[in-house]
């Protein structure tokens, strides 16, 4: 019988740092799963494309669940950590009141044997990808934990520390007692 790897996905609001701490983590080889949503948007903008979550949330969030379970799948090792996870589109969704895409619904329970949730960082800075304001960074901070919730998932915490390094320790020591 094949095992699976085990799915950790780090979570939380626009700019909470959930890539960095990931790029951190992948210092110390670690196989980490970049941010669908991010790919997804930077490749539909060059295209001008409808698939955008300002233009088209429902459209965009069945997309970036249909490439992350292909993104989950696509990798190996005995860990995954994943820079957002399917749930996540649910909390999204939420946020923008509208209906969850069923292919989310369908695959969010049981998927990851970990969540950590990231608290947002207080100097918010927006991108080309990264629209919200500070206020709705942390409204959907709260949808995320929400979703997560809603799925059966308990997230796990990971405050804002001093520096990138010590988030990444806190974060190491955590999986320490967990894996």
């Amino acid at each position: 019988m094949i095992k699976r790897p085990s799915r950790i996905v780090f979570t939380g609001g626009p700019c909470s740092g959930k890539t960095t701490l990931l790029e951190q983590l992948a210092l110390k080889g670690l196989t980490i799963v970049p941010e669908t949503a991010r790919i997804i948007i930077e490749q539909e903008q060059k295209r001008d494309s409808e698939i955008l979550p300002w233009r088209n949330l429902y459209g965009f969030q069945e997309e970036v669940a249909r490439v992350q379970l292909e993104q989950e799948h696509s990798y190996e090792g005995r860990h995954l950590f994943l820079d957002r996870g399917v749930v996540d589109g649910h909390g999204f969704s939420l946020n923008g009141k509208i209906p969850t895409p069923e292919i989310i619904m369908d695959f969010g329970k049981s998927r990851y044997n970990l969540v950590f949730l990231l608290d947002p960082l207080p100097n918010y800075k927006n991108d080309s990808s990264r629209k919200e304001t500070p206020q709705m960074a942390r409204k959907i901070h709260d949808r995320l934990d929400e979703a997560y919730r809603h799925f059966g998932y308990q997230p796990i915490r990971i405050p804002v520390l001093g520096s990138v390094e010590e988030r990444a320790n806190y974060a190491t020591k955590l999986l320490e007692r967990v894996l």
